[in-house]
């Protein structure tokens, strides 16, 4: 039993890039995390039918860009390890098995602005950081997921509270995963990207026309 306090940030990483590790430094500097974990998703549940990158490129990609900051910063595959071919996994049931699997631990969950609009149902299992990225609105007061979500917004969250929540403006973070693709299969440059996944992209014939 560490009794750690962990935010969970769950990631597709097609490709991990530079944006991730600054609003991934942003909570951990701000919010008061001993430790930011990626958690790569297999199949995010919203992607259903849609050709993803396979998982142990993006996984790979990850570990890459991470390994620079590997003193907070880690990869885990925890939620591929639950998923059944083909099957997406929930974030809360990603976070309800890691949470018994680290008991001694505390957890909270980190999502996109963007993915707000899924969480309207969400589960007090975990406090919820909801990051405000650059490219989204940022008068999120004014959302309805905002004023409506069901527990109580602070400042600052206490590691083992799971009906608090709070938002952490990133608005000044822009860089993109699918802008990164589509600059990547015209032939461009991504300066988001490690020195070590640009030249892997090519070699495992990634983000093609």
């Amino acid at each position: 039993m560490t009794g750690k306090f962990i935010g969970v940030l769950g990631l597709s990483a097609d490709p991990a890039h530079s944006g991730h590790v600054a609003v991934s430094k942003l909570a951990y500097e701000q919010l008061g995390f001993d430790e930011i974990w990626w958690v790569i998703t297999p199949m995010q549940p919203w992607k259903q039918g849609q050709t993803a990158t396979p998982f142990y490129h993006r996984y790979a990609m990850a570990e890459l860009v991470a390994a620079p900051h590997h003193q907070w910063l880690q990869v885990h595959d925890f939620e591929a390890a639950l998923a059944v071919e083909r099957e997406p996994i929930r974030s809360y049931t990603m976070l309800r098995a890691l949470t018994a699997t680290y008991a001694g631990d505390h957890f909270a969950f980190l999502m996109g602005s963007d993915n707000w609009q899924y969480f309207h149902q969400w589960e007090r299992m975990v406090p919820l950081v909801v990051l405000i990225l650059g490219g989204h609105s940022s008068d999120f007061a004014a959302t309805a997921a905002a004023r409506n979500f069901p527990g109580q917004r602070v400042g600052r969250l206490t590691a083992g509270r799971a009906g608090e929540w709070c938002a952490l403006d990133a608005l000044n973070i822009t860089a993109s995963s699918t802008a990164i693709r589509q600059a990547i299969a015209r032939g461009h440059t991504a300066p988001e990207l490690s020195p070590e996944v640009a030249a892997n992209i090519p070699r495992w014939g990634l983000y093609k026309p």
